[in-house]
């Protein structure tokens, strides 16, 4: 037994070593390999593919992921399981798919925060909040607020977004809570972001991926007040604020979109020198306020594939409140955000203050 046990404390932080570097985006195909090569021992196999799970997702493998995902619901049956399958199954455009496993799900209130997310996705905003309406006074009301707010950003109603996330702040949640109030706070360029940042009084129940968060978008806010220079930068996002460049963006995405695997991918004549100056003047469709935005945009012509389905449809992420493009790559045109209806409710909105 003691044997035993020593063998599981060693993998354990052997697992945790693996997770936190896929995390941070490091080694992910190599870590891939050796998730693959721990997946024929018999402990920690839930928690091994879990962590595998991720890794499929960071390198773009969907597919993969979808696999696993059913595997871990199959032994588990979990409702969060079965709500990340429904949202993938979104996330590549596949409504048919997803609201199977919606129309299935044996969780009367997890039944009710998946058709919620459904109706999200493809734009029926003022049925999803009648939804997200039903799980108040539930287990679920916490995560619901979260959702809630999302959807009033989608349209467009930053201030009803901003009161869902009040209600969270004395919450296990009120970390991501103040992550979005900041973010939002930042894209609208309110003035009460100081004391959004001072409300941070970090305690062990901090998630960490929020500290990173937080982090990043305090730099940013020195760094739009001319606080933050190139002799006093410290991390990742602060190099990237200040030695950015649209070759070096453009590689990322080459590098991005040649990892094997990915369900999406551009047309082969497609010249991304001319999408990326084309998504810089037309971020016009935000759909999420945090240390990066998200934008989508609507190309002229088809840009490339989600699966085997033909796309116009960009999403485009940037560093913080800027119009620096990280990253670029095509999503589902079927029903994904109703692209149509982000247009009808004008939700052109995208506020870049300082585009340097």
């Amino acid at each position: 037994m003691e044997y035993r046990n020593n063998k599981t404390y060693k993998l354990n932080n052997y697992l945790n070593r693996i997770d936190k570097q896929i995390y941070n985006r490091i080694n992910v195909e190599e870590n891939i390999k050796k998730l693959e090569k721990l997946l024929g021992q018999p402990y920690k196999i839930i928690q091994i593919k879990m962590i595998l799970f991720r890794a499929y997702l960071e390198d773009g493998r969907i597919e993969e992921a979808l696999n696993l995902k059913k595997n871990i619901y199959d032994i588990t049956k979990d409702p969060q399981e079965l709500f990340d399958i429904i949202k993938l199954y979104l996330n590549i455009g596949d409504l048919e798919l997803a609201k199977k496993y919606i129309d299935d799900c044996p969780f009367s209130n997890e039944k009710i925060s998946a058709e919620a997310f459904y109706y999200k996705r493809i734009g029926e905003y003022d049925k999803a909040i009648e939804l997200y309406g039903k799980l108040r006074h539930t287990g679920l009301e916490n995560e619901m607020y979260i959702e809630l707010s999302n959807v009033y950003l989608l349209m467009g109603d930053v201030k009803s977004a901003s009161r869902c996330y009040q209600k969270l702040l004395n919450t296990n949640l009120k970390y991501e809570a103040l992550v979005r109030l900041i973010g939002i706070a930042l894209t609208e360029n309110d003035s009460n972001v100081e004391n959004l940042f001072n409300r941070f009084n970090i305690d062990t129940h901090a998630h960490r991926g929020d500290l990173v968060h937080i982090k990043r978008c305090l730099s940013y806010y020195k760094y739009i007040k001319g606080e933050l220079t190139k002799n006093n930068i410290e991390g990742y996002l602060e190099k990237q604020l200040f030695n950015y460049s649209k070759e070096e963006a453009i590689k990322h995405i080459i590098a991005r979109h040649q990892r094997k695997g990915n369900l999406y991918r551009f047309n082969q004549e497609i010249n991304l020198y001319d999408v990326y100056d084309y998504c810089k003047e037309h971020l016009d469709i935000l759909v999420l306020h945090d240390k990066s935005d998200k934008y989508l945009v609507k190309m002229p012509y088809d840009i490339g594939y989600l699966m085997n389905y033909k796309t116009d449809l960009l999403e485009v992420v940037t560093i913080g409140n800027t119009d620096k493009i990280l990253t670029i790559y095509p999503i589902a045109r079927k029903g994904v955000y109703n692209y149509d209806k982000l247009i009808e409710r004008n939700l052109g909105g995208a506020k870049i203050y300082e585009k340097k």
